[in-house]
């Protein structure tokens, strides 16, 4: 283990927040963090060069917090990613709670994510509901329920390694009926990963610090989209014990900062996506390295990763349907030339085949179409 990284535990929970350009909506996302029932946890806030009042004004809060929040700066912008890993290892807590900068905690949810995590002995804790919110955070948007595997009213999914169970949602550890599933890791892959059937977001994930030092579960820094995805696969893949809670704790804030990062043109997106899926996926694979279920079991192995192209294979497709075939692959070798060394031009040209069979297969359907009708 790095020797920078904090193992001693001082506080339960560790929230760790990475800042940029919330000057709006911080005060309101650390008082939601004062609010709270549950008093034995730490902030970490890691400003990521906020050229606006955000990092004073989080710097206000200071005293109100008795020596509980840390401001912390990262020397250049770095994006998210980057911003998290810093937090994470300058952690003390127990567990760790990603939050997002402008987003809202109910004042229950800390004392109600640390009671199931000690209950169950989980090393991750995943919420299947998500409340989003309006920009001011007073009106409810709408509440989006992660689809997995039913269960009865009031009543939790313990996920430990080997079987599955249903638990009474107030006592965790009463498990009444388990389910016969031999392998959970194998039922992982094909029930949840093939299907998608998981809440991506970082901030639904209450998770163990120990877990995610020791499965080295840190930020990829060059993933600037979809990083919350890659991340989750990594506690897919490693975790022993999971529990799936159906509770709202978290209010998502839907606000112009959620817009701006959505406008980009097409050759920005197929970039950037072209960026998370090559990075990705090979960040997936050396967490699989470390596994010694992919060791002895390489078909799961591959089925992850095709997976992973499937998915973002998809998303790129997505991203350029409205580019001509050379302004893919000349966009592609050019941004990406300097990381793919000697492979550029094949993995541009390989992506820009993929777009001309989708096309010719969507042109194929329309004549059947027509000549069926």
């Amino acid at each position: 283990m790095p020797a920078y990284i904090l193992r001693t535990t001082y506080y339960a929970i560790s929230v760790i927040i990475p800042m940029y350009n919330v000057e709006k909506y911080i005060a309101a996302t650390l008082d939601s963090l004062l609010a709270q029932t549950f008093p034995n946890f730490e902030v970490i806030i890691v400003n990521d060069c906020s050229p606006d009042s955000s990092r004073t004004i989080a710097e206000s809060y200071l005293d109100k917090f008795d020596g509980r929040l840390k401001l912390l700066d990262n020397e250049k912008n770095s994006g998210p990613g980057a911003s998290r890993n810093n937090g994470l290892r300058q952690a003390t807590g127990e567990y760790i709670f990603f939050m997002d900068s402008d987003d809202l905690l109910l004042p229950n949810g800390l004392e109600e994510m640390y009671s199931f995590a000690k209950e169950s002995a989980a090393d991750v804790i995943s919420f299947k509901l998500r409340c989003n919110v309006s920009d001011d955070g007073k009106k409810i948007l709408s509440i989006v329920e992660h689809k997995q595997p039913k269960l009865a009213p009031n009543t939790v999914l313990i996920d430990d390694g080997k079987q599955l169970a249903v638990a009474n949602i107030e006592n965790v550890k009463a498990i009444k009926q388990s389910f016969p599933y031999a392998d959970t890791l194998t039922w992982r892959i094909k029930k949840v990963l093939s299907r998608q059937r998981f809440p991506w977001e970082i901030w639904l994930k209450f998770v163990k610090r120990d877990f995610l030092l020791e499965n080295e579960l840190f930020f990829h820094e060059k993933i600037y989209n979809g990083e919350d995805q890659i991340w989750t696969y990594g506690l897919f893949l490693c975790a022993k014990k999971m529990l799936h809670v159906p509770r709202v704790l978290y209010h998502h804030r839907i606000s112009e900062n959620s817009i701006v990062r959505t406008t980009r043109t097409p050759v920005q997106n197929m970039n950037i996506w072209v960026t998370t899926f090559t990075n990705g996926i090979k960040w997936i694979d050396n967490v699989m390295s470390r596994v010694e279920f992919f060791k002895q079991h390489p078909e799961f192995r591959h089925e992850v990763l095709e997976g992973v192209c499937r998915r973002y294979s998809i998303k790129i497709l997505s991203k350029v349907r409205s580019l001509q075939q050379h302004d893919i692959y000349e966009s592609i070798r050019q941004e990406f030339a300097d990381d793919w060394g000697d492979n550029d031009v094949l993995i541009a040209q390989l992506i820009t085949f993929a777009e001309t069979q989708r096309k010719q297969i969507v042109e194929l359907e329309e004549r059947l179409n027509e000549y069926e009708g």
